[in-house]
């Protein structure tokens, strides 16, 4: 996995624009994130200062990424508003270039576009540049006979920006892997890798130490996903530990997405002890399994199968994250750790 740095440039240009009547407009940047192929978990800011802008003028940003321009941060957010001393600042999706248009109160921005518009009518400004260069280097490690990238870079996912940390990840003497959240001032960093390679169909297992210490905030997911959409899916399955913030609710959980279809989530809770938990992936369905992992008891802890919403293979990879549900109830109060003790996966 890369370390991405965000740097801050600062580039000042003017445009001296026919519809800012009595004063040049100038449209400029002061934080632009690393130029990166982005993907819908990368996440950066983008800064700048605007002058003479007229009234009830706003930003607009887009990220370019593959062959278009993505209106930035969503496509149901297109605006950034400007401050009174002309500033403005919002979170982006990474790209290998970044623009922002100082539009009309009427101006209607496109979701995605082959080409940036050009100055004129509703557009009053436009300001293009790269993303900023920057040191990089590869965070991978070697976890049950896979290779494995270690996130180094946030993400906006989940409703909350997650700080990733690959000092939050680690294999010990016996090649189990460790993942941790740590405090990080009044915020968390956590932890994340991914395989290198994409799997598909088969089963993929889970062998897990211990979870009965984890709060309720914590988040422990174990899920395919691939970062381009294809469709309206991310090729996405997942297994959830985690009680969302609220002490009482049940740990475990099954889905496939969307999640907000009540039959595709199945709850239930999840013991202490080692257990290995796993899914079973073909096409059609997906089956899921929570078993105890101890010498003297192997019994089902949890069964359930979908046959409705299950992805088709695509260029998904094999994802474990810990980390901490930004909007709980019961906030997280003190570091944690878990133990993967290994990884399997049957074709």
């Amino acid at each position: 996995m890369m370390r991405r740095w965000a740097a801050i440039v600062v580039i000042s240009v003017s445009f001296l624009l026919s519809s800012c009547h009595t004063a040049p407009c100038s449209v400029d940047f002061t934080a632009v994130p690393i130029a990166d192929r982005g993907g819908a978990d990368s996440a950066g800011i983008l800064s700048g200062k605007v002058t003479a802008a007229p009234r009830k003028s706003r930003i607009v940003l887009y990220a370019h990424s593959g062959d278009r321009w993505w209106v930035q941060p969503q496509a149901e957010h297109p605006f950034t508003a400007i401050s009174k001393d002309g500033s403005w600042t919002s979170p982006t999706h990474l790209g290998m270039e970044y623009a922002a248009l100082l539009v009309a109160p009427g101006y209607k921005p496109l979701d995605v576009r082959p080409d940036l518009p050009p100055v004129g009518a509703d557009v009053l400004g436009l300001r293009r540049v790269s993303g900023t260069p920057s040191p990089r280097r590869t965070y991978t490690l070697s976890f049950s006979g896979y290779d494995w990238d270690v996130r180094a870079v946030s993400s906006p996912n989940g409703g909350g920006t997650h700080q990733y940390r690959p000092q939050n990840v680690w294999l010990d003497d016996r090649g189990s892997l460790h993942l941790a959240v740590r405090r990080e001032g009044s915020d968390w960093s956590c932890a994340e890798v991914r395989t290198l390679r994409t799997l598909g169909y088969g089963t993929y297992l889970f062998h897990i130490r211990d979870i009965g210490h984890l709060e309720p905030a914590t988040m422990l997911s174990l899920n395919t996903w691939q970062d381009e959409r294809d469709g309206d899916s991310h090729h996405e399955i997942d297994v959830h530990v985690s009680r969302w913030g609220v002490p009482n609710s049940k740990n475990g959980e099954y889905v496939t997405q969307p999640f907000y279809i009540p039959s595709n989530v199945y709850r239930f809770e999840i013991p202490s002890g080692p257990v290995t938990m796993s899914f079973h992936w073909s096409p059609g369905s997906v089956d899921f399994r929570t078993d105890r992992d101890a010498s003297n008891d192997k019994a089902s802890i949890s069964a359930w199968r979908f046959t409705t919403n299950v992805p088709s293979p695509g260029i998904e990879k094999a994802y474990i994250t810990l980390c901490v549900f930004p909007y709980a109830p019961v906030p997280e109060q003190k570091e944690t750790e878990v133990i993967i003790d290994q990884f399997q996966f049957l074709p």
